[in-house]
């Protein structure tokens, strides 16, 4: 078969194990389902998602979906080259660094929103500032108050990072 065909193939099915991360985040923090962003994106991955909740329950499921999915991409691309069971292990810590980075991302976009245009009625700015309040909103709660400045950004941005370098320092000592 054709590398190149391969390697497309094996870039749908690691997108769809990046899709359930995204679906997971959204079950996770319970984000606002009326979103037509959010919306959208569940009505389109419904029936992959039923599935799997049906077989491992909610947010597992979809945990198992997007590992499963990342899994299957990455034994594509390496083939016999590596143990199945390393290749789990790479597949569960990079869907866990996949979570670390979409909400380190979902920060900043957070930041960078609240700058640029606070209170946007656009759904996505709505979506990212959602996210990004109820990452932040623990952290918000144990801060004291500093004259109008919020460091909970900071905080859990260099929480987030220091989770991503633990992953990655995990999967080396494993691997």
């Amino acid at each position: 078969m054709n590398t190149n065909l391969i390697n497309i193939i094996a870039l749908l099915i690691g997108s769809l194990s990046y899709a359930f991360v995204i679906l997971l985040v959204f079950r996770v923090l319970k984000v606002n389902y009326f979103n037509p962003v959010v919306k959208s994106f569940v009505n389109l991955l419904n029936p992959l998602s039923m599935i799997f909740t049906s077989i491992a329950g909610g947010i597992f499921g979809i945990f198992f979906a997007a590992l499963l999915f990342k899994f299957i991409s990455f034994y594509i691309i390496t083939g016999s080259t590596y143990e199945i069971f390393d290749v789990i292990i790479y597949s569960a810590f990079n869907v866990l660094s996949s979570i670390s980075q979409m909400l380190l991302f979902a920060v900043i976009g957070g930041v960078i929103l609240s700058w640029v245009s606070p209170g946007n009625p656009h759904p996505l700015p709505q979506l990212i500032d959602e996210i990004s309040n109820k990452i932040l909103s623990p952290i918000r709660n144990y801060l004291p108050d500093m004259g109008g400045l919020d460091f909970s950004p900071l905080l859990v941005l260099i929480a987030l990072n220091q989770v991503d370098l633990l992953l990655a320092q995990i999967v080396r000592l494993l691997i």
